[in-house]
Protein backbone atom coordinates (compact mmCIF):
# COMPACT_ATOMS: atom_id res chain seq x y z
CA UNK A 1 0.00 0.00 0.00
CA UNK A 2 1.20 3.21 -0.75
CA UNK A 3 2.36 5.86 2.00
CA UNK A 4 -0.10 8.65 3.04
CA UNK A 5 0.75 12.25 4.04
CA UNK A 6 -1.12 12.42 7.41
CA UNK A 7 -2.68 15.16 8.78
CA UNK A 8 -2.34 16.17 12.48
CA UNK A 9 -4.20 15.83 14.99
CA UNK A 10 -4.07 20.07 15.38
CA UNK A 11 -4.94 20.15 12.06
CA UNK A 12 -8.40 19.08 13.01
CA UNK A 13 -9.02 21.09 15.87
CA UNK A 14 -7.90 23.99 13.63
CA UNK A 15 -11.46 23.83 12.82
CA UNK A 16 -13.26 23.86 16.36
CA UNK A 17 -12.64 27.08 18.65
CA UNK A 18 -15.23 27.86 20.84
CA UNK A 19 -18.10 26.62 18.63
CA UNK A 20 -18.63 22.89 18.61
CA UNK A 21 -19.90 23.77 15.00
CA UNK A 22 -16.47 23.70 11.96
CA UNK A 23 -16.53 26.94 10.32
CA UNK A 24 -13.33 26.14 8.09
CA UNK A 25 -13.87 25.31 4.76
CA UNK A 26 -12.89 21.66 3.43
CA UNK A 27 -11.22 21.35 0.66
CA UNK A 28 -10.80 24.41 -1.73
CA UNK A 29 -14.31 26.28 -3.88
CA UNK A 30 -13.18 24.39 -6.86
CA UNK A 31 -13.48 21.48 -4.94
CA UNK A 32 -15.14 21.11 -1.14
CA UNK A 33 -13.35 17.89 -0.42
CA UNK A 34 -10.79 16.90 2.23
CA UNK A 35 -9.19 14.18 3.47
CA UNK A 36 -7.71 13.96 7.00
CA UNK A 37 -5.68 9.96 7.39
CA UNK A 38 -4.16 9.91 11.03
CA UNK A 39 -1.59 7.23 11.91
CA UNK A 40 -1.96 6.96 16.35
CA UNK A 41 0.52 5.05 17.39
CA UNK A 42 0.20 6.10 21.37
CA UNK A 43 -3.44 5.81 21.23
CA UNK A 44 -4.01 9.59 22.02
CA UNK A 45 -5.99 10.76 19.39
CA UNK A 46 -9.12 12.30 20.35
CA UNK A 47 -11.64 14.68 18.52
CA UNK A 48 -14.39 16.12 20.73
CA UNK A 49 -18.19 16.82 20.02
CA UNK A 50 -18.41 18.97 16.74
CA UNK A 51 -20.73 19.12 13.96
CA UNK A 52 -20.32 19.87 10.51
CA UNK A 53 -22.74 21.13 7.72
CA UNK A 54 -20.31 18.47 5.17
CA UNK A 55 -21.17 14.73 5.31
CA UNK A 56 -18.13 13.01 6.98
CA UNK A 57 -17.09 9.51 5.65
CA UNK A 58 -15.18 7.33 7.81
CA UNK A 59 -12.95 4.35 7.31
CA UNK A 60 -10.69 2.54 10.19
CA UNK A 61 -7.88 1.03 8.44
CA UNK A 62 -6.13 -0.35 10.94
CA UNK A 63 -6.61 -0.74 15.09
CA UNK A 64 -9.81 0.58 16.71
CA UNK A 65 -11.51 3.43 18.18
CA UNK A 66 -14.41 4.88 19.72
CA UNK A 67 -16.78 7.11 18.43
CA UNK A 68 -19.96 8.55 19.72
CA UNK A 69 -22.51 9.33 16.77
CA UNK A 70 -25.73 11.71 18.14
CA UNK A 71 -25.11 9.83 21.29
CA UNK A 72 -25.02 6.14 20.07
CA UNK A 73 -21.23 4.51 21.40
CA UNK A 74 -19.36 2.32 18.18
CA UNK A 75 -16.44 0.35 19.24
CA UNK A 76 -14.55 0.93 15.71
CA UNK A 77 -12.85 -2.20 14.48
CA UNK A 78 -10.71 -1.98 11.49
CA UNK A 79 -12.48 -2.53 8.29
CA UNK A 80 -15.57 -1.16 9.24
CA UNK A 81 -16.99 2.22 7.79
CA UNK A 82 -18.78 4.88 9.52
CA UNK A 83 -21.12 8.00 8.03
CA UNK A 84 -21.94 11.03 9.15
CA UNK A 85 -24.39 13.05 8.52
CA UNK A 86 -25.02 17.09 7.80
CA UNK A 87 -25.39 18.37 11.26
CA UNK A 88 -24.73 15.24 13.39
CA UNK A 89 -22.71 15.68 16.87
CA UNK A 90 -19.89 13.38 16.16
CA UNK A 91 -16.60 12.49 18.70
CA UNK A 92 -13.69 10.06 18.36
CA UNK A 93 -11.09 8.57 19.99
CA UNK A 94 -8.32 6.17 19.73
CA UNK A 95 -6.52 4.18 22.80
CA UNK A 96 -3.95 1.93 21.15
CA UNK A 97 -2.55 1.83 17.31
CA UNK A 98 -5.18 3.29 14.75
CA UNK A 99 -5.25 4.59 11.14
CA UNK A 100 -8.06 5.93 9.99
CA UNK A 101 -9.43 8.55 7.18
CA UNK A 102 -12.01 10.87 7.72
CA UNK A 103 -13.56 12.09 4.19
CA UNK A 104 -15.18 15.45 4.81
CA UNK A 105 -16.55 16.87 1.60
CA UNK A 106 -19.86 19.16 0.46
CA UNK A 107 -23.00 17.33 -0.77
CA UNK A 108 -23.49 19.96 -3.13
CA UNK A 109 -20.09 18.69 -4.93
CA UNK A 110 -22.57 15.82 -6.44
CA UNK A 111 -24.75 18.11 -8.07
CA UNK A 112 -25.31 18.39 -11.93
CA UNK A 113 -26.04 21.29 -13.94
CA UNK A 114 -28.40 19.95 -15.62
CA UNK A 115 -31.38 19.19 -13.43
CA UNK A 116 -31.63 15.63 -14.84
CA UNK A 117 -33.42 12.12 -13.68
CA UNK A 118 -30.38 11.53 -11.60
CA UNK A 119 -30.50 14.58 -9.68
CA UNK A 120 -34.14 14.21 -8.96
CA UNK A 121 -33.89 11.25 -7.87
CA UNK A 122 -30.53 10.45 -6.20
CA UNK A 123 -28.71 13.50 -5.58
CA UNK A 124 -31.52 15.77 -4.81
CA UNK A 125 -32.52 13.97 -1.65
CA UNK A 126 -29.66 13.86 -0.16
CA UNK A 127 -28.57 17.37 -0.70
CA UNK A 128 -32.10 18.30 0.78
CA UNK A 129 -31.51 16.11 3.60
CA UNK A 130 -34.61 13.85 2.86
CA UNK A 131 -32.60 10.41 2.90
CA UNK A 132 -29.92 9.98 6.13
CA UNK A 133 -26.98 7.77 5.66
CA UNK A 134 -26.53 4.67 8.23
CA UNK A 135 -24.13 5.77 10.51
CA UNK A 136 -22.83 2.14 10.63
CA UNK A 137 -22.93 0.99 7.04
CA UNK A 138 -20.73 -2.06 7.57
CA UNK A 139 -23.09 -3.52 9.17
CA UNK A 140 -26.04 -3.15 6.31
CA UNK A 141 -23.78 -4.79 3.65
CA UNK A 142 -22.59 -7.92 2.59
CA UNK A 143 -19.21 -8.99 2.88
CA UNK A 144 -18.98 -8.15 -1.26
CA UNK A 145 -20.60 -5.22 -0.88
CA UNK A 146 -18.25 -4.00 2.02
CA UNK A 147 -14.92 -4.91 0.01
CA UNK A 148 -16.34 -2.83 -3.18
CA UNK A 149 -16.77 0.08 -0.41
CA UNK A 150 -13.29 -0.51 0.80
CA UNK A 151 -11.89 -0.48 -2.83
CA UNK A 152 -13.77 2.84 -3.46
CA UNK A 153 -12.55 4.43 0.10
CA UNK A 154 -8.76 3.29 -1.30
CA UNK A 155 -8.86 4.80 -4.38
CA UNK A 156 -10.01 8.30 -3.11
CA UNK A 157 -7.72 8.02 -0.55
CA UNK A 158 -4.83 7.35 -2.74
CA UNK A 159 -5.83 9.90 -5.34
CA UNK A 160 -6.33 12.65 -2.58
CA UNK A 161 -2.91 11.98 -1.28
CA UNK A 162 -1.26 11.44 -4.87
CA UNK A 163 -2.92 14.10 -7.04
CA UNK A 164 -2.00 13.60 -10.80
CA UNK A 165 -4.18 15.41 -13.86
CA UNK A 166 -7.33 13.08 -13.05
CA UNK A 167 -7.19 12.83 -9.26
CA UNK A 168 -10.05 15.03 -8.72
CA UNK A 169 -12.44 13.31 -11.62
CA UNK A 170 -11.45 9.98 -9.96
CA UNK A 171 -12.75 11.00 -6.31
CA UNK A 172 -15.72 12.21 -7.91
CA UNK A 173 -16.97 9.01 -9.77
CA UNK A 174 -16.09 7.46 -6.73
CA UNK A 175 -17.93 9.70 -4.75
CA UNK A 176 -20.91 8.60 -7.12
CA UNK A 177 -20.15 5.20 -6.81
CA UNK A 178 -20.56 5.50 -3.37
CA UNK A 179 -23.72 6.68 -3.52
CA UNK A 180 -24.96 4.50 -6.12
CA UNK A 181 -24.30 1.33 -3.63
CA UNK A 182 -26.28 2.95 -1.04
CA UNK A 183 -29.29 3.20 -3.27
CA UNK A 184 -29.10 0.30 -5.06
CA UNK A 185 -28.41 -1.89 -1.06
CA UNK A 186 -31.28 0.31 0.14
CA UNK A 187 -29.34 1.22 3.00
CA UNK A 188 -30.03 5.22 3.03
CA UNK A 189 -32.90 6.32 5.39
CA UNK A 190 -35.96 8.71 5.11
CA UNK A 191 -35.48 11.46 7.29
CA UNK A 192 -38.08 11.79 10.19
CA UNK A 193 -36.56 14.72 12.04
CA UNK A 194 -39.80 16.69 13.59
CA UNK A 195 -39.25 20.27 14.19
CA UNK A 196 -39.40 20.02 17.48
CA UNK A 197 -36.63 17.65 17.69
CA UNK A 198 -34.51 19.92 15.35
CA UNK A 199 -35.11 22.78 17.91
CA UNK A 200 -34.04 20.28 20.53
CA UNK A 201 -30.73 19.93 18.80
CA UNK A 202 -30.20 23.28 18.35
CA UNK A 203 -30.49 24.21 21.98
CA UNK A 204 -28.40 21.71 22.93
CA UNK A 205 -25.59 22.79 20.20
CA UNK A 206 -26.16 26.25 22.63
CA UNK A 207 -25.59 24.10 25.46
CA UNK A 208 -22.37 22.67 24.08
CA UNK A 209 -21.09 25.91 23.26
CA UNK A 210 -21.62 27.27 26.25
CA UNK A 211 -19.58 24.93 28.02
CA UNK A 212 -16.58 25.52 25.40
CA UNK A 213 -16.65 29.05 26.17
CA UNK A 214 -16.79 28.99 30.02
CA UNK A 215 -15.41 25.29 31.16
CA UNK A 216 -13.07 27.66 33.28
CA UNK A 217 -16.08 28.98 35.27
CA UNK A 218 -18.42 27.12 37.71
CA UNK A 219 -21.46 25.90 36.00
CA UNK A 220 -24.93 24.29 37.20
CA UNK A 221 -27.02 22.60 35.91
CA UNK A 222 -29.81 25.01 35.82
CA UNK A 223 -28.13 27.11 34.18
CA UNK A 224 -27.23 24.44 31.77
CA UNK A 225 -30.94 23.52 31.59
CA UNK A 226 -32.40 27.66 30.91
CA UNK A 227 -29.76 27.91 27.99
CA UNK A 228 -31.86 24.78 26.65
CA UNK A 229 -35.27 26.01 27.78
CA UNK A 230 -35.84 22.73 29.50
CA UNK A 231 -36.42 21.32 33.45
CA UNK A 232 -33.30 20.25 34.79
CA UNK A 233 -34.69 16.41 35.09
CA UNK A 234 -35.61 16.53 31.43
CA UNK A 235 -32.56 18.46 30.42
CA UNK A 236 -30.37 15.82 31.97
CA UNK A 237 -32.22 12.72 30.44
CA UNK A 238 -32.09 14.67 27.02
CA UNK A 239 -28.82 15.35 26.87
CA UNK A 240 -27.42 11.79 27.98
CA UNK A 241 -29.75 10.63 24.93
CA UNK A 242 -27.97 12.61 22.74
CA UNK A 243 -24.68 12.92 24.39
CA UNK A 244 -23.81 9.10 25.16
CA UNK A 245 -22.81 11.18 28.71
CA UNK A 246 -24.40 12.97 31.78
CA UNK A 247 -24.00 17.05 31.49
CA UNK A 248 -21.16 17.08 34.07
CA UNK A 249 -19.70 13.95 32.23
CA UNK A 250 -18.99 16.05 29.28
CA UNK A 251 -18.23 19.04 31.00
CA UNK A 252 -15.07 16.88 33.13
CA UNK A 253 -14.04 15.49 30.29
CA UNK A 254 -13.79 18.39 28.19
CA UNK A 255 -11.53 19.89 31.50
CA UNK A 256 -9.71 17.18 31.30
CA UNK A 257 -8.37 17.14 27.88
CA UNK A 258 -7.76 21.16 28.06
CA UNK A 259 -5.60 20.40 30.90
CA UNK A 260 -3.74 17.38 29.38
CA UNK A 261 -2.86 19.83 26.34
CA UNK A 262 -1.93 22.49 29.55
CA UNK A 263 0.47 19.81 30.95
CA UNK A 264 1.91 19.02 27.54
CA UNK A 265 2.62 22.44 26.62
CA UNK A 266 2.92 24.57 29.64
CA UNK A 267 5.18 25.43 32.56
CA UNK A 268 2.25 26.13 34.87
CA UNK A 269 2.12 23.83 37.81
CA UNK A 270 -0.89 20.50 38.31
CA UNK A 271 -2.40 22.52 40.61
CA UNK A 272 -2.26 25.98 38.28
CA UNK A 273 -3.47 23.90 35.60
CA UNK A 274 -6.47 22.58 37.44
CA UNK A 275 -7.69 25.94 38.14
CA UNK A 276 -7.16 27.11 35.00
CA UNK A 277 -9.68 24.91 33.53
CA UNK A 278 -12.24 24.67 36.16
CA UNK A 279 -11.26 22.30 38.93
CA UNK A 280 -11.88 25.10 41.69
CA UNK A 281 -12.58 22.06 43.79
CA UNK A 282 -9.13 20.47 43.64
CA UNK A 283 -9.14 19.13 46.84
CA UNK A 284 -12.12 16.59 45.52
CA UNK A 285 -9.22 14.85 43.89
CA UNK A 286 -5.38 13.66 44.35
CA UNK A 287 -3.08 15.49 42.22
CA UNK A 288 -2.14 12.11 41.16
CA UNK A 289 -5.34 11.09 40.34
CA UNK A 290 -5.64 14.55 38.15
CA UNK A 291 -2.58 13.67 36.15
CA UNK A 292 -3.37 10.44 35.44
CA UNK A 293 -7.19 11.32 34.26
CA UNK A 294 -5.10 13.94 31.98
CA UNK A 295 -2.66 11.41 30.74
CA UNK A 296 -5.33 8.86 30.27
CA UNK A 297 -7.17 10.98 27.84
CA UNK A 298 -4.28 11.78 25.94
CA UNK A 299 -3.70 15.65 24.72
CA UNK A 300 -6.29 15.89 21.93
CA UNK A 301 -9.21 18.13 22.24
Amino acid sequence: MQQFSYASVQERRSLMSRSLKETNFHGTPMFPLQIYSHKDKNGFYSVTAHWHEELEFLYIEEGTMRGIISGTPYEMKAGEFYFINSGELHELSAHNHSLHHAIVFDPKLLNFDLYDACQHNFIQPITQKKLLFPNNISNALSQKERESLRQLFLAMIYNYHHPERCALLKIKICLLQILELCFRTEILIQNQTTGKQLSSMNQLKEVLDFIRSHYTEEITLKELADIACMSPTYFCRYFHQEMGKTPFAFLNEYRIKKAAILLDDSSLSVSDIAINCGFVKLYCITVKAFVLKCLRSGNGC
